[in-house]
């Protein structure tokens, strides 16, 4: 005989990809509908994005969890396993370390082959940018999607010592660096914020990079609008006293209040949705 068998819903928990914030602009909502139990968001500033997919009290402003110290100590920073930059951190100290998270767009479907002149001269401008900052070392990280190889022809032209690709994660390449460079309304500057790392954006090609872009908004990023812009900040990032970045680090921290004990937060919201999911069963 077959025992009946009680099945306990699994408590539904919804967690965006990207802790990047989203637009304050009348009648844009996500558009995606949400049938779990919480919405877990980094900002309380985000809840009226996603208050038309799922409803307003089951969503939670809880901060960036990754980010607390114990899971960076323990997932990357004690783990130098994937370290693959083929000189020793001692030496790296020794160089002004700039990473670029890098959209490397070549071969898109979205997009034709009239871009891939663009994409080459953005390249080029900002190699001739590295070119003058002595004992640079500009570190690239490729999107996990937008990965195409074609842009190693341009790299391929330069100097060896003054140019590699990683495929470390961004909070191991973040703690490393003197500045950090992105893509417009990359997520990835927010690694360089939570260590204190200068995040500067290279201008944007129009078609083919997004117009609207929060994290300038916010005050979270430095918009460089030309190659010269950007030796002008990369320069600036010398001095993390400087008052540019630290308004970045205000920007950030009043925007994600629970930097730090983002898990703690978590933990508490989840146990206080699945007390009111067991309540609902009795009552049933």
């Amino acid at each position: 005989k077959f025992k009946k068998i009680k099945k306990k819903r699994p408590l539904i928990v919804h967690y965006p990809h990207s802790p990047v914030g989203h637009q304050k602009y009348t009648g844009v909502q996500s558009k995606v509908k949400l049938s779990g139990d919480l919405l877990l968001l980094g900002r309380k500033e985000d809840i009226s994005f996603f208050s038309n997919v799922i409803n307003k009290k089951k969503i939670k402003p809880v901060g960036i969890p990754r980010f607390d110290k114990y899971w960076i100590d323990k997932n990357f920073l004690k783990n130098n396993n994937g370290f693959d930059l083929g000189e020793s951190l001692r030496e790296l100290k020794k160089r002004f370390v700039i990473t670029i998270a890098y959209d490397s767009k070549y071969e898109s479907k979205r997009l034709n082959n009239n871009f891939d002149k663009l994409f080459d001269t953005q390249l080029e401008e900002i190699m001739s940018v590295i070119l003058k900052i002595p004992n640079a070392l500009i570190i690239f990280k490729l999107h996990p999607r937008r990965n195409s190889e074609r842009f190693r022809k341009i790299l391929n032209k330069y100097d060896k010592n003054i140019w590699k690709v990683s495929k470390m994660h961004l909070i191991q390449l973040a703690n490393i660096s003197d500045c950090f460079l992105s893509a417009s309304g990359s997520g990835s500057s927010y690694e360089a914020l939570k260590f204190r790392v200068p995040s500067i954006q290279y201008w944007p090609i129009i078609g083919a990079d997004v117009k609207k872009n929060i994290n300038i908004n916010l005050g979270l990023i430095k918009e460089a609008k030309d190659k010269d812009e950007l030796l002008k900040f990369i320069n600036l990032s010398k001095d993390k006293k400087n008052k540019l970045w630290k308004s970045q680090q205000e920007n950030f921290r009043s925007n994600y209040p629970n930097l730090g004990n983002s898990s703690s937060k978590v933990i508490k919201v989840i146990k206080e949705a699945q007390k009111i999911l067991n309540n609902q069963k009795e009552v049933r």
